[in-house]
């Protein structure tokens, strides 16, 4: 008997990003947190920008200041791994 392989990712974390924002007007109706990128981010499993410009297509207002911040932090985030990779070789 043939086994049938599951997968056992959730479906919200494997919608491509014109899924994604078909069903982002529901999820944000029954949202109620406070750090809607955050959130957002980890429900459907993407990245910070990523959630950031989904949200502004879908008509969330998000602060300019708040996204300058996200890229800076990312920005750091991979100079230091890069640091630590050229630090490893040395």
């Amino acid at each position: 008997m043939k086994k049938v392989k599951r997968n056992n990712t959730p479906r919200r974390k494997r919608l491509n990003e014109k899924q994604r924002i078909s069903i982002a007007n529901d999820w944000l109706k029954s949202y109620n947190g406070k750090n809607i990128v955050k959130d957002y981010s980890n429900w459907f499993g993407v990245d910070l920008l990523c959630a950031i410009r989904e949200l502004k297509i879908v008509g969330q207002i998000i602060s300019e200041e708040y996204e300058i911040r996200v890229r800076k932090s990312l920005e750091d985030k991979f100079l230091q791994r890069k640091n630590a990779k050229e630090k490893k070789r040395a």
